[in-house]
């Protein structure tokens, strides 16, 4: 394949998973919005935790749903960013695009957000959320005091929130940028003979008297 064909596959993956990583973040913040204030409102019992007030089951039930929905989001996140990483990467060496663009810094910074807050959220924050929901649930399991790894898991709550939105809106400046920085001008490309190879030659290119 030549340069071209493999730009456009590195394109092809690239906007793939961009498109994946904002639809699963898009996607797992609304499913959230709908699953706990359903669940509450239905009044779902869980009877395996008696110990816990009726009015609390819904945050059982609903965490236990959103538990994989998240453990899901993080696996989408972590794949994504490393193939949008990558092909950025591909972009600004292989293909030899211009870093200084104002649209390839503003991607470069914005992917660069992106993957930070991932990978604190999937190496860092996530595990510690996890391990504090399990233990809330076992103690509570066994009838005993649960308060400890609750609070702790509430106290990172309003954190885990704040990264998702503020990766959102990394997303999507990544998406607007790369848009611009991506689109072909007529004025950033050489000059190219009729065939798309060398220049044509001045004196080819004269008309003939």
């Amino acid at each position: 394949m030549n340069r071209s064909t493999w730009l456009k596959v590195v394109n092809s993956f690239y906007w793939l998973f961009l498109a994946l990583w904002m639809g699963a973040l898009v996607t797992t913040a609304a499913f959230a919005a709908i699953t706990f204030p359903t669940l509450r409102d239905v009044g779902v019992i869980v009877p395996q935790y008696e110990t816990i007030p009726i009015d609390e089951h819904f945050l059982i039930a609903a965490g236990s749903v959103m538990e994989r929905a998240f453990f899901f989001l993080d696996l989408v996140q972590l794949c994504s960013a490393v193939v949008v990483a990558v092909g950025l990467g591909l972009h600004l060496t292989v293909f030899g695009m211009p870093r200084l663009r104002p649209a390839n810094l503003i991607r470069i910074l914005a992917i660069g957000a992106s993957c930070l807050l991932v990978s604190y959220q999937v190496m860092v924050l996530g595990p510690r959320m996890h391990a504090n929901l399990v233990q809330y649930r076992q103690l509570a399991l066994e009838g005993q005091d649960y308060s400890a790894p609750r609070d702790a898991f509430d106290a990172d709550h309003p954190t885990s929130t704040r990264i998702m939105g503020a990766t959102l809106l990394a997303v999507a400046l990544t998406v607007v940028s790369s848009a611009t920085a991506l689109t072909t001008r007529e004025d950033d490309q050489p000059s190219t003979g009729p065939s798309g190879g060398l220049p044509e030659p001045e004196l080819l290119r004269r008309r003939p008297l």
